[in-house]
């Protein structure tokens, strides 16, 4: 898929499914689903999961299925299907199963309603993904957003909460663009507890 106004391809060597499958898990298995944010690298797989609940930030969803999708950098087909998903619409935090093991963080700025999602991992701990609420290790460590997100100055403010957050918590970020921190992770089917 291109984005970026084709500036960008983005591709995955091995498909989303194919991964899934290996796990003995269907698109359809899935309950619980939540983007980051609606760019293509983010949300291009989306349209699998229409059988889950959808768990999205009303800035976010609002974007997504109104009128000027385009103009936040969407594609809605990349989507489309998710419309008819039942939805959990969030303004804020939002703690999934009700027990702090995984919990929604707001972390608008990158696109209206961006969201991080922090995992509580038996044995890692506390873990942020990122999605794009920073692409860099060096973003991150120097408060740096770039100058095509939605909103700087949020998104400057998010990194900051999120900073504060993280080191209440203890809780790692990993940030999924960026490839030397990515390359440590271990990829489906491997896992981390």
């Amino acid at each position: 898929m291109s984005v970026a106004g084709g500036a960008i391809t983005v591709f995955m060597k091995k498909p989303l499914a194919d991964s899934l499958k290996e796990l003995g898990v269907t698109p359809a298995d899935i309950k619980h689903f939540a983007l980051s944010h609606a760019h293509g690298d983010h949300a291009g797989n989306a349209n699998l999961f229409t059988a889950a609940t959808l768990y999205v930030q009303r800035a976010e969803y609002a974007a997504m299925f109104g009128p000027d999708a385009q103009k936040f950098g969407f594609v809605a087909a990349n989507y489309d299907k998710l419309r008819a998903n039942p939805a959990m619409i969030i303004d804020g935090d939002y703690d999934v199963f009700g027990d702090g093991s995984v919990t929604i963080k707001a972390a608008p700025g990158h696109t209206p309603g961006h969201q991080v999602l922090v995992v509580r991992l038996p044995k890692t701990g506390p873990v942020m993904l990122s999605g794009d609420m920073v692409h860099l290790q060096h973003s991150w460590n120097y408060r740096v957003a770039p100058s095509f997100n939605f909103n700087i100055p949020q998104s400057m403010a998010t990194i900051d909460e999120m900073k504060a957050y993280a080191q209440r918590t203890g809780t790692q970020l990993w940030i999924n663009h960026d490839r030397e921190q990515m390359a440590k992770i271990p990829k489906a089917p491997l896992f981390i507890q």
